[in-house]
């Protein structure tokens, strides 16, 4: 065995591990990557980049109930004195994601986006053993892995209740815990002889959405939801407050939007509820700006991904927000069919 004359680290068994240690992993010298991974383009808005973790630009038009934003104070706060979990949970389109956003654009806090559906193997979790010709095995850590271990980071757990990879979710139980807050992950302790530990100041933020068809093929255990002792609901916003999202945010007149919302609360309100995203109203007030008729705007985003029922009762409700034009324009349509290159 090698023993690292830096750090006293005494069980490295190769003078190429030893190199490779003092190069990325020892504590006691400044660390080189072997190998920098490239940055991952996460889509959202940045204010500046820490590693690989990116700082999310605040959203102005992202609208918050008063008691929601005490509550997510008192995380922030709880936060700086022990790592904590909060879960957002509701139904799709609420805002779910983007309130996790907008949490870690307010601490300033370096923040990794991890999609608990995509990412499936244990690789894209915690890292992978790989091969140098120069140095051997060594190990690259995974965004994931270096989010956890940046000071003050903030963690984004997306779908979580869409996890497909067991094992995955056996390694964040320990994270999660308030009392271990490390797991020991193979490739991780044969590079570095140490587990992954959970920095200073990291938030884990899971988010979910409700009902049994947003649950992945393996079932989230009881004991890791009871992990996120902090909970946060998110309804969708009032139609008042829908109306101002839907006009800031797109540009379309109040009263297009109004007629959106109105679409969207009928079917919400029914006695068989049919959940309409912000998300789709969104883009169905886009594509209003751009001069679709209302119809086509909303046939197009939320309707056709409806079953077929349920199709029929939206275009029903739909029905009520036409203009007298609007209604005259869809009841005199005659659907024509050409080759797409004609037009």
């Amino acid at each position: 065995m090698f023993k690292c004359d830096a750090c006293g680290l005494d069980d490295l068994p190769t003078q190429k591990m030893l190199d490779l240690h003092k190069e990325r992993y020892c504590s006691a010298l400044a660390v080189k990557q072997v190998a920098a991974p490239p940055v991952k383009e996460t889509g959202f808005q940045i204010t500046q980049r820490v590693g690989r973790l990116e700082v999310p630009k605040s959203d102005p038009d992202y609208f918050i109930e008063d008691e929601v934003a005490a509550e997510i104070d008192r995380v922030i706060a709880l936060t700086e004195q022990t790592p904590q979990n909060l879960a957002v949970i509701g139904p799709k389109g609420t805002g779910k994601t983007a309130l996790s956003l907008e949490i870690a654009a307010r601490r300033g806090s370096p923040t990794y986006l991890a999609n608990a559906y995509s990412q499936r193997s244990s690789d894209e979790w915690f890292g992978r053993e790989m091969v140098n010709a120069e140095v051997g095995t060594y190990y690259e850590p995974s965004l994931f892995v270096e989010a956890v271990e940046t000071e003050g980071a903030t963690v984004i757990l997306n779908d979580f209740a869409l996890m497909q990879n067991k094992s995955v979710q056996n390694g964040l139980n320990d994270l999660l815990d308030d009392r271990v807050r490390e797991a020991w992950i193979d490739p991780l302790y044969h590079a570095t002889g140490k587990p992954l530990r959970v920095a200073a100041g990291v938030l884990f933020i899971a988010t979910w959405n409700e009902g049994s068809e947003y649950t992945g093929n393996i079932k989230l255990s009881a004991n890791i939801l009871d992990r996120f002792a902090n909970r946060i609901y998110m309804p969708y916003p009032p139609a008042d407050t829908q109306v101002e999202v839907l006009s800031r945010k797109t540009g379309i007149d109040a009263g297009n939007a109004v007629r959106l919302v109105k679409f969207a609360e009928s079917l919400r309100q029914t006695d068989e509820p049919i959940d309409i995203s912000m998300r789709g109203l969104l883009q169905a007030a886009k594509k209003m700006v751009m001069g679709a008729h209302i119809r086509d705007a909303l046939y197009f985003t939320v309707i056709s991904g409806l079953t077929t029922d349920l199709q029929t009762k939206a275009l029903a409700a739909l029905e009520g927000q036409y203009t007298k034009v609007e209604k005259e324009q869809v009841a005199t349509r005659t659907p024509q069919w050409r080759p797409v290159s004609v037009r």
